[in-house]
């Protein structure tokens, strides 16, 4: 009797903000140009006009259901069945400078901003928690580890989030220090508790850490901490201001090479939405639920990973152990955990590729996997 195959069809396309999304497993590679809004390489920007976006417009994979397709061509093929591909869930914990210098158009645009991205039917699924700093006592970890709003998925989460915007307001001085500690307890502890999830902090500020012995270097050293932790948590920047470059450090040690920065001589809540929805992105960038057979059960010993550029070949990707093993060129896939996968995660040249490639990725169930040559 013929094994089963199950094609689960997935298109990169450019998102709507005209970036071009490149990353590694989700954690490394960048955003690269785009007209409005964030621009760079890396995950962030170095500068935003805030000219040409419009709110609602993601980065990221266009999902088909593969439905009425037809069945899938390839070598390895047995049989096949196609599949809904479902991305990883994401789940952003926003922690905000709320300090001093934030009064004015700095802190009613990125209020504006936060508001419209959680509101955003294009937001609708992803997890969304918020804290602020300065808050008291200021410089206590413990503070910043329970939130003002809890991580739980929008919709249902924004008006709880939109409240606590309108709650308070800038004040006190920066104690970046021990709100990143605190941001980095509490999204780890979350990650433990939703295990298939992608979490992933977003520190958005005006200024560069002063209080409470804080400075780039040891913001930098927690950020750090987080990509390179298990669970892993990678860090995002957005800076309100222009000179603000030593922010780029805390996104580089936080796994995403380089921060956002709006300048506030354009319009601001643009850019700042313009990052939130690159950040969306980026951050579910080339990981994949391994999806359920409509029949049997999945034998992760047989599963294969094949790429077709438009108008091309197809492309059988050889699986690797782990990210560690992947090739420094040529391209590949891994699982989260090879005893006991849960998640389909590419090598970070081929998630780069893929990115900045369209075409289609397939997973197939049913056929021995192939390893490197």
């Amino acid at each position: 009797m013929a094994k089963q195959l199950v094609g689960v069809t997935v298109w990169a396309a450019l998102s709507a903000l005209g970036l071009a999304l490149a990353c590694g497993s989700a954690e490394d590679g960048g955003i690269a140009g785009g007209d409005g809004g964030a621009s760079a390489g890396g995950f962030g920007g170095s500068s935003a006009s805030g000219s040409g976006s419009t709110s609602g417009s993601g980065g990221g994979l266009i999902i088909d259901s593969g439905t009425g397709d037809g069945a899938l061509t390839d070598a390895n093929a047995c049989a096949t069945d196609s599949k809904k591909a479902e991305p990883v869930p994401l789940d952003l914990y926003i922690m905000l400078d709320q300090s001093g210098s934030m009064q004015g158009n700095k802190w009613t645009s990125t209020v504006s901003a936060i508001t419209a991205f959680v509101n955003d039917p294009q937001s609708a699924g992803i997890g969304v928690g918020l804290d602020f700093f300065p808050d008291d006592p200021e410089c206590s970890i413990g503070t910043y580890s329970t939130p003002s709003v809890g991580i739980a998925p929008l919709p249902g989460n924004a008006t709880a989030i939109v409240n606590a915007l309108g709650g308070t307001g800038p004040s006190g001085g920066t104690p970046t220090f021990p709100a990143i500690q605190g941001a980095l307890t509490y999204a780890q502890t979350h990650a433990i508790k939703n295990p298939d999830h992608v979490v992933v902090i977003v520190l958005a500020t005006d200024g560069q850490p002063n209080d409470c012995s804080s400075n780039v270097g040891n913001v930098s050293n927690v950020a750090q901490q987080g990509a390179q932790g298990t669970p892993k948590i990678l860090t995002f920047v957005i800076g309100v201001g222009s000179a603000l470059t030593n922010l780029n450090a805390i996104a580089s040690a936080g796994g995403t090479n380089t921060a956002f920065i709006v300048d506030t001589n354009g319009n601001v809540g643009q850019q700042f939405i313009d990052a939130l929805n690159a950040i969306r992105g980026a951050a579910l960038a080339c990981e994949y639920i391994i999806p359920t057979p409509s029949t049997g059960s999945i034998d992760p010993g047989k599963v294969n990973v094949v790429f077709t550029p438009d108008g091309g070949q197809k492309e059988t990707w050889p699986k690797y152990a782990n990210e560690a093993a992947c090739p420094p060129t040529g391209n590949g896939w891994y699982y989260d955990n090879d005893a006991a996968p849960t998640k389909i995660l590419l090598c970070p040249g081929t998630c780069s590729m893929v990115k900045n490639t369209k075409g289609q990725v397939d997973v197939l169930f049913g056929c021995a996997t192939q390893g490197p040559a």
